[in-house]
């Protein structure tokens, strides 16, 4: 359910089209919700993340072990490599978070971005208007 006082920015699924990521819109969405994040004074920002690759590694490890190697820099999966790049953490799997995603056999990665700015002592603020952020 949605609280408006509460602390936390919990981030949808977001996709590029294919045919034209690499070309910073990726990170522009991401750019945009730590904004929002700073601009509300929330604590963080929660999302779960797809784990594309890990059907190719399924036989050889749990999903836990995949992201964590993800983490590592041993395996790439560019869903997660996406996310800690642009300044997410990673804090477990997710499983059957999307049962239908047979790439990632239902798991998904949680992560968060924990605001810098947060001030406890500060309200959390309305969102501002759609059609003025930029």
């Amino acid at each position: 359910t949605h609280n408006m006082q509460g602390r936390t920015l919990y981030g949808a699924e977001v996709c590029v089209d294919p045919s034209i990521r690499k070309s910073g819109i990726g990170h522009l969405i991401y750019q945009a919700r730590r904004r929002l994040c700073r601009e509300m004074n929330l604590k963080r920002i929660i999302a779960a993340g797809r784990l594309p690759g890990y059907h190719n590694y399924a036989n050889q490890m749990t999903a836990e072990l995949y992201a964590q190697k993800v983490v590592w820099g041993d395996i790439y999966d560019p869903v997660l490599r996406f996310q800690i790049g642009e300044g997410f953490q990673y804090c477990g799997v997710i499983d059957g978070y999307l049962p239908t995603d047979a790439d990632s056999l239902g798991n998904a990665a949680l992560i968060v971005w924990l605001n810098p700015r947060y001030n406890p002592n500060k309200p959390t603020l309305a969102p501002p208007d759609i059609r003025s952020f930029r």
